[in-house]
């Protein structure tokens, strides 16, 4: 009989440690998530013109949405051609992408990539 008491107690205070410390796990990931989001914001501008102006800047990548339905009721054999346009339209832009960061590299120092952080509008 004692040594049943003696394996609930032990599960008893193992489950407890184990609660614990998924608890301190949780609280010490959180901090940290916050503390990296709070650290990720500083230097950035707080001017509601600022904020508003690179927001819509950004509704220009998504101008050509707009005339997707129309050009996509004109093609033919779309099944075939359309996974063929999004496939080689991602690589163009991967692509392209990659190349503009070669050039980047190629012409400034690391030092100079890391120290251009933001324009000053």
């Amino acid at each position: 009989m004692i040594n049943f008491i003696m394996i609930i107690t032990l599960v008893i205070i193992l489950l407890i440690i184990n609660t614990v410390t998924i608890i301190f796990v949780a609280i010490f990931i959180t901090v940290f998530i916050t503390i990296m989001i709070c650290l990720s914001f500083s230097g950035t501008t707080h001017n509601l013109w600022k904020v508003s102006l690179a927001f819509y800047s950004s509704l220009w990548a998504y101008n050509g949405w707009q005339s997707l339905t129309n050009v996509t009721e004109e093609v033919k054999h779309i099944k075939k051609t359309l996974p063929l346009a999004l496939t080689l339209s991602v690589a163009m832009v991967t692509g392209l992408y990659l190349l503009v960061n070669l050039s980047y590299y190629s012409v400034l120092t690391t030092a100079e990539v890391r120290g251009f952080v933001y324009l000053q509008l």
